[in-house]
């Protein structure tokens, strides 16, 4: 199932690349466009109420949830392309699944039916057997759902590491994870 995950996100990535000649806008988080430096996104974000964490995160509330937020940005000239938000640490399974399931309702609700969408649990591991967060620790549980836009691409997915389970959300710009194609490109073309 983890190669099938990896397989879909980068189907989703290059078909999301796909677009970027037919869009007009940027994608947004919190209404503040991903682009720019990440000091000038986290800055714009400092202004909605987020408090910085780090040179590379700010944290603060995203749709009534706390949430640390970082920023992926392309490897020459800094920009932006990008953010990711983590909500809150989950012990139990019923409150990370209710995050998640909250979300996609509400993703749905403004951007139709998630282009792909999964959730499920791999042997031996089901829902609500009590081994939940070892599952997802182990990479055995995919609850994960993603919309194409003109703009971007957008990923709900629930992620963990044995202590926590936490709900992540992706904002992909189009614009910027083309940049980011070209410049990772030219770097490999200036080492080689």
């Amino acid at each position: 199932m983890n190669k099938m995950r990896k397989i879909v996100a980068t189907l989703l990535l290059a078909a999301a690349t796909q677009f970027v000649h037919a869009q007009e806008t940027r994608m947004t988080f919190k209404q503040t466009e991903i682009k720019g430096s990440a000091e000038e996104f986290f800055s714009a974000l400092e202004s909605k109420g987020f408090a910085r964490s780090g040179d590379d995160a700010v944290t603060g509330l995203f749709a009534g949830h706390s949430a640390r937020v970082s920023a992926s940005v392309t490897p020459i000239t800094g920009t932006v392309y990008q953010v990711t938000a983590v909500l809150e640490d989950r012990r139990f399974w019923k409150d990370v699944e209710a995050d998640y399931l909250t979300f996609k309702k509400n993703l749905t609700l403004k951007y139709g039916e998630p282009a792909v969408s999964g959730e499920g649990f791999e042997l031996p591991y089901f829902r609500n057997d009590g081994h939940e967060l070892k599952a997802v620790s182990q990479g055995k549980v995919t609850y994960m759902s993603s919309w194409m836009l003109p703009e971007g691409l957008i990923i709900i997915r629930i992620t963990g590491d044995g202590r926590r389970m936490n709900l992540t959300v992706k904002y992909t710009d189009n614009k910027g994870i083309e940049l980011h194609t070209q410049e990772e490109t030219q770097t490999y073309l200036n080492d080689l």
